[in-house]
């Protein structure tokens, strides 16, 4: 079956195409691809009822009928003017979108004067030192160790952040979400990014982790187009923002009240509720359990929600069962805690 329809109104053509995902079947209906406006299946059903009935009214008779959910509002008005009698359609979706398209808008700028040129050869860079190279490579550097120094247990690298690899200048991470809060799989994202961006190639996507996606584009033009774009996955918005060395970090000062810790290797006789109420208590608090650990849909390690931002867990727990000791390592999933460097106070 054909994804696209084309028909006429007068002397004006439309399109729709269906766009099939994760999320259910989309309709993007626009004139001559310069105006588009999308729906659901359900509202596209709501829309086709509306007009049905709107055509058995004789006469010039206004009408407005409106379809409500939890993420849009559909106001439909069959309205008369000189010309004829009209139906127009308002789909809202809310103001978050339009104020981070602003927000966005106000922070973003143009670089006049510094367009990058591209070499296809340079005769002092041999063909084998070529191949080793790596596309995550920052531009410019020279193959040489970066100044490292153990300062006051902290690792000190002499890196500029702005000077980015050619692969994150034309990349953006995408934050996705479930009512659930559930987040969703990397398989999942590239099947709903391959269903919108049919004609989008060479895109490399990578998962982050706790809901966090690295978009790779083959240009940087294609992503300015995506950033500026309003994109949904389940019925939410997904807020797509270009790379930056802090985008997936937490202010030092930030609180967090639960994260998700992983106990590796815990035997399978431990492998029940009262264990892991146990293990999550001791690192500060339990809350819940993983419903993939609670089935057993894998054993390499046990994954637990428990209260605080991670700072504080221990990084060993042992199980005492009086006849041995087991000692097994503890994984915390929080967020790296960015603050401000002492050179930049």
């Amino acid at each position: 079956m054909d994804d696209t329809n084309y028909f006429a109104v007068g002397f004006k053509s439309y399109d729709i195409t269906r766009t099939s995902g994760t999320a259910g079947e989309w309709y993007d209906w626009s004139r001559k691809s310069i105006t588009r406006i999308s729906f659901t299946g359900k509202d596209m059903e709501w829309i086709s009822s509306i007009m049905r009935e709107a055509s058995k009214a004789k006469g010039n008779t206004v009408r407005r009928w409106k379809k409500k959910d939890d993420f849009t509002e559909i106001y439909c008005a069959r309205n008369f003017n000189k010309y004829g009698r009209y139906i127009s359609l308002i789909n809202v979706r809310g103001w978050s979108g339009i104020a981070e398209k602003i927000g966005r808008f106000i922070h973003s700028y143009k670089r006049v004067g510094n367009l990058e040129t591209h070499r296809l050869v340079d005769s002092n860079i041999p063909y084998v030192d070529m191949l080793k190279s790596s596309k995550w490579t920052n531009k410019g550097r020279k193959d040489m160790p970066e100044k490292i120094i153990k300062r006051g247990g902290r690792i000190c690298i002499n890196r500029d952040a702005n000077i980015q690899s050619e692969v994150l200048k034309k990349s953006l991470v995408g934050e996705f979400m479930t009512s659930k809060g559930e987040a969703p799989t990397l398989t999942e994202v590239r099947g709903w990014a391959s269903s919108l961006w049919k004609k989008v190639h060479g895109l490399n996507i990578y998962d982050m982790g706790e809901g966090f996606f690295l978009f790779e584009f083959a240009s940087k033009v294609t992503a300015e187009q995506v950033v500026e774009g309003d994109w949904v996955w389940r019925n939410l918005p997904v807020k797509m923002q270009w790379w930056s060395p802090t985008v997936c970090a937490s202010a030092g000062g930030d609180r967090t009240n639960a994260i998700w810790i992983r106990v590796v290797g815990l035997p399978l006789h431990f492998w029940e509720h009262h264990t892991f109420k146990a293990i999550g208590d001791f690192c500060r608090g339990w809350i819940e359990t993983e419903e993939e650990t609670q089935l057993r849909n894998h054993l390499k390690w046990a994954r637990i929600k428990i209260k605080g931002n991670g700072s504080d867990v221990p990084k060993e727990v042992t199980i005492d069962d009086g006849a041995f000791l087991y000692t097994m390592q503890v994984w915390t999933e929080a967020p790296a805690r960015v603050t401000v460097g002492e050179n930049n106070i």
